[in-house]
């Protein structure tokens, strides 16, 4: 896949210092959510996590909306939400989904804290555009 992916971008390099403009398929096919790997020292390794798709941002701003109740989502919940849904394997698959954000609640606040930021900023967003949607 690493080969694909590199021939893809030689490709897509080159499509753009010739002026060339992208097709539907060449835009639907590009590699485009950045992920990085993150000691975790806490949990013994490392782990991969990815940006957010512009669903999974979407998403995730209606997670952190206050509830129909008007309270406010916790901050354990938003970083959980982040990192069930990108901690990722080696081929970008999530290792987590929904049911398993109230397990990693329960884990080091650190830990979440690390990663949620990391997340944010793959996603081109910072913890800053997350508080002001929480205070709209």
């Amino acid at each position: 896949m690493d080969a694909l992916t590199d021939e893809f971008k030689h490709s897509l390099q080159h499509a753009l210092q010739q002026g060339t403009r992208l097709t539907r398929d060449a835009i639907l096919r590009a590699i485009d959510l950045r992920a990085t790997d993150i000691d975790v020292p806490e949990w013994g390794g490392s782990v991969r996590v990815r940006g957010m798709t512009a669903a999974e941002r979407d998403a995730m701003l209606a997670a952190v909306s206050p509830r129909d109740d008007g309270s406010p989502r916790s901050d354990s919940q938003i970083k959980a939400y982040l990192c069930a849904h990108c901690i990722v394997d080696a081929h970008g698959q999530s290792l987590f989904n929904d049911d398993d954000i109230g397990q990693l609640q329960q884990k080091n606040p650190q830990v979440l804290d690390r990663l949620a930021h990391q997340i944010l900023q793959l996603s081109g967003i910072g913890e800053s555009s997350v508080d002001t949607h929480e205070k709209n």
